[in-house]
């Protein structure tokens, strides 16, 4: 799921600015879950919803449900590590846990899924320290809760990553190994849950298919709920909001000026507001079909983004928004 040298760097940025996944309460940290780690609560369409919390820790997921029933899922996804993790539900049917994380290398780089991975679920990716809620849609399966990001936690004393020599000598920070490696993953079985089982209706929506999106947004904060219809490939929802003033003709030259570099260092077109540090850039998870989730998020009125989808298919090769041309340009009315 990395492709391409400009591609990359994008996702190099996704990586640490992932916005609108929920809500962030650091205040107060949510009560982990024991047992089976889910509890049954109303959602908004009067159906049961499970209630779990996942925590994460540097580098185990050290609180978990063992089992969860398929269907509409309240998640919140505590990090109380040091570096940023992600919440990945991978479907490994029979397949050896083990193998899972070196069957992943070769689809991270961009190349084919294993055959085995049918549903697909990324919901979360929380930085250090940060609690996450999302309600989201599973589907029944034998899984494995996995992290594939890599950064490496402070050394005890230190105030930053450890520090390694790199490419002509220059100190860079240390990558390490993806952290599934280091024992980020674990078992899950999703079992049958209530047939016909689907999101409650939402005023705002985003919509994946092969290969275009669909978007319903109004201006202000508001909770979107984005679901993939596929009906064979696996999607994401990638926001980037241009400057106020800047029509969709405009913009999407921008961005595909933007895509089409291969300067990774590069600084993006004038066109985009990215904001310091990256942070107006938001991120909705991956999804496999009929799968997907809600999040917490702000679009501002008359301003125009574009929602692209990085994700290759199911084969391999180029990302959608190179080999299909998955974007869209939208002004929020």
């Amino acid at each position: 799921m990395r492709r391409g040298s400009r591609v990359l760097a994008v996702l190099a940025v996704l990586a640490v600015t992932a916005t609108g996944c929920g809500q962030d309460d650091d205040e107060a940290q949510p009560t982990p879950t024991s047992g089976a780690g889910s509890t049954a609560a109303p959602d908004q369409g009067g159906t049961e919803a499970q209630a779990v919390t996942i925590v994460g820790d540097d580098y185990v997921f050290s609180d978990a449900p063992a089992e969860l029933k398929a269907g509409v899922v309240d998640l919140t996804f505590a990090n109380r590590g040091q570096v940023e993790h992600e919440l990945a539900l991978v479907e490994i049917g029979d397949t050896p846990i083990d193998q899972v994380g070196d069957d992943l290398a070769p689809t991270l780089e961009g190349g084919p899924f294993p055959p085995y991975l049918e549903n697909l679920a990324i919901p979360l990716t929380a930085s250090a320290g940060e609690t996450l809620q999302t309600t989201t849609l599973l589907a029944e399966g034998k899984y494995a809760l996995i992290c594939t990001f890599t950064g490496v936690a402070p050394e005890e004393g230190a105030t930053t990553t450890s520090l390694v020599e790199g490419i002509g000598g220059e100190e860079e920070e240390q990558e390490g190994p993806p952290h599934y490696a280091l024992g980020m993953i674990r078992p899950l079985a999703i079992t049958a849950g209530e047939p016909g089982a689907a999101f409650p209706e939402s005023e705002s929506r985003v919509t994946a298919r092969d290969y275009d999106f669909d978007v319903n947004v109004k201006a202000g904060p508001q909770t979107v709920t984005f679901v993939n219809e596929g009906p064979g490939q696996v999607h994401h929802a990638v926001f980037f909001p241009f400057k106020q003033g800047i029509d969709q003709a405009t913009a999407e030259q921008a961005l595909d000026t933007f895509l089409a570099s291969e300067e990774e260092e590069a600084p993006p077109p004038p066109e985009f507001d990215f904001g310091e540090g990256e942070e107006n850039i938001t991120d909705f998870g991956l999804f496999s079909t009929g799968l997907g989730a809600t999040y917490d998020v702000e679009f501002e009125s008359g301003r125009t983004y574009a929602v692209v989808c990085f994700i290759q298919d199911r084969s391999g090769g180029p990302p959608h928004v190179i080999a299909h041309d998955m974007k869209e340009i939208f002004t929020v009315g």
